[in-house]
């Protein structure tokens, strides 16, 4: 593994090379600013998605940093711009993919998690590996594919149409000032939140609104706020409003007037995150079950379309460049399935269905912006879990596969579009995408090490909450089944309700104060007009503390 990991940084510097030579005019600055955006994205969702449960797109965020430094070097033109933006925010939506489902290992079998992030070249390599062989395959279904959704379907891809729209546009003066706002204000308050005399005399880190109390039947737990982790919090509560807060509101106030009751009084000789864990588990297998059930009609119209665009007259020579293209990205990802000790029909399989469902992911994201990554791995994972017996290591390594390559489809397609509106040709758009997922691979592997080795995976501050979602599904029939059936019910009720129970497990999960801070930030975006127009000062604000917090991790470890 460590071999092939010194042979794909070689092939970075080929690849760089190729670019150099492709386009001389452009490609210094462009590929510094790539490399650049690419690690701060890929930095900054990496620990976004493991300590929330939501991921934005980096690509709006990268294009108005591009116009800020288009201010200082006249010679960074528009064109510059968008191919170093279509480049660098590949890197968000690995990270985004990798901090859903990858930290479901570690809920799943804690020592052998522990005892591999114990040795950095292991994990790094292996993280960089899966993370290139998924981006490798999502490039490929956005190349072969783009045609179709862009040209013949004419569909919106609405980040896409954005991102052009920022780079084309000078007139951001404003949205540029929010977005340095409030990632400089955040960095100073991060620091400030550092410092003790700050919290003694100023604010203190936990802000205690009522201590814990009982009402009844009823046992209300401490009302606060985690001051430290506020602007992150508040930010993406903000940014998401009532689609993802009142969901966790639900949450919190069922863990106090359902949950706890449920325990208390019918299941006593359960503790409380045993039935708690046992309880989620249920509410994510009807999540499960209701994606499931309607991915058959999904798969179906794909293989509609598929079977009716085959019949079409092809240029054989298209042909031949498509499957000399799929071979050795097939090969690589094969390679990488054997490493994790996937039979060969578990890695036929896996590859087969990451492509249908990378398809389906993009067509989805297309149309609506938002891409659905964890309920297509969840498809993929939970047949595979019966059909070949996968166990912990294999199951997380097909589920974030199966993210990580439909979310670069996704993304890779967003970049065409951009690309397709700015007359860019396609082939230097995917060069640079290419370049991007190399780079991105390289640094998830280093930023998911030092996270995980400076922050405990379900503390607080780097809760996974996605993760132990998942992870929940897979020990769901090793729980107490009366307790499953409870959460079942549960989750069937929520799903009546139109309320979507994984959101409202966020709210059961995660601590109080949390809840609250995002909860927060959804009501502050009811009781703010034109809510779109501050999202450039929250992705500031998201930025500078996710970022902050990555540089803690390396201070810490160069000491």
């Amino acid at each position: 593994m460590i071999f092939l990991f010194k042979n794909f940084v070689f092939v970075t510097l080929v690849l760089i090379s190729i670019i150099l030579m492709k386009d001389r005019s452009m490609a210094l600055i462009t590929l510094v600013c790539a490399v650049l955006f690419s690690i701060f994205s890929t930095s900054v969702m990496a620990y976004i998605a493991m300590a929330t449960p939501i991921g934005p797109w980096m690509g709006p965020t990268l294009a108005l940093l591009g116009i800020l430094l288009m201010r200082f070097f006249p010679s960074y033109t528009t064109e510059k711009v968008l191919l170093s933006v279509v480049a660098g925010s590949i890197g968000g939506i690995m990270a985004i993919a990798f901090g859903f489902s990858f930290p479901t290992l570690y809920f799943l079998d804690k020592p052998f998690f522990t005892a591999w992030a114990s040795n950095p070249y292991q994990f790094i390599s292996g993280v960089t590996l899966l993370a290139s062989a998924a981006g490798f395959l999502g490039l490929w279904v956005a190349s072969i594919s783009a045609k179709s959704l862009l040209e013949d379907q004419q569909l919106a891809f609405p980040v896409g149409t954005s991102i052009y729209k920022i780079t084309s546009s000078l007139n951001n003066v404003a949205k540029l000032k929010q977005l340095l706002g409030g990632f400089f204000a955040t960095t100073i308050y991060s620091c400030a939140q550092m410092s003790s005399w700050f919290q003694t005399h100023i604010l203190p880190e936990n802000l205690v609104l009522s201590r814990s109390f009982s009402l009844g039947l009823f046992s209300i737990p401490s009302i606060q706020f985690t001051m430290s982790m506020m602007p992150m919090l508040w930010s993406i509560g903000f940014i998401a409003g009532s689609m993802i807060t009142v969901p966790l509101l639900i949450g919190s106030l069922s863990k106090i007037f359902i949950v706890d009751i449920l325990n208390k009084y019918y299941f006593s000789e359960l503790s409380i995150s045993e039935f708690l864990f046992a309880f989620c588990s249920g509410m994510v297998v009807i999540g499960a079950f209701y994606g499931l059930i309607s991915m058959p009609k999904q798969l179906f119209d794909f293989l509609q379309k598929w079977i009716k665009g085959s019949t079409v007259k092809t240029d054989r020579k298209s042909l031949l460049m498509v499957f000399f293209t799929a071979l050795p990205i097939f090969i690589f990802v094969s390679y990488v399935f054997f490493q994790s000790h996937f039979s060969f029909p578990a890695q036929c399989y896996s590859i087969l269905f990451s492509i249908i469902c990378a398809y389906q992911i993009a067509v989805i994201a297309g149309k609506i912006g938002l891409a659905l990554l964890g309920r297509f791995a969840t498809f993929v994972m939970v047949p595979g879990m019966f059909l070949f017996g996968l166990d912990a290591l294999q199951v997380t390594v097909l589920a974030t596969f199966v993210e990580a390559c439909g979310g670069i489809a996704t993304d890779g397609l967003f970049g065409r579009k951009a690309g397709m509106l700015a007359g860019i040709d396609q082939k230097r758009i995917a060069r640079y995408q290419l370049f991007g997922v190399v780079v991105c691979s390289i640094t998830l592997g280093v930023v998911m090490w030092l996270l995980v080795n400076h922050f405990e995976l379900g503390s607080e501050v780097l809760f996974a909450e996605r993760a132990q979602g998942r992870a929940l599904l897979v020990k769901a029939i090793h729980f107490d089944y009366y307790v499953v059936l409870c959460g079942i019910a549960y989750g069937f009720i929520l799903k009546c309700t139109q309320v979507n129970p994984m959101l409202v497990l966020g709210g059961l999960l995660m601590p109080l104060s949390m809840t609250l801070g995002l909860v927060f930030g959804g009501i502050s975006s009811l009781l703010v007009g034109k809510k779109i127009d501050l999202e450039p000062l929250c992705s500031g604000m998201l930025a500078a503390y996710a970022f902050f917090m990555i540089i803690q991790a390396v201070i810490v470890f160069m000491h």
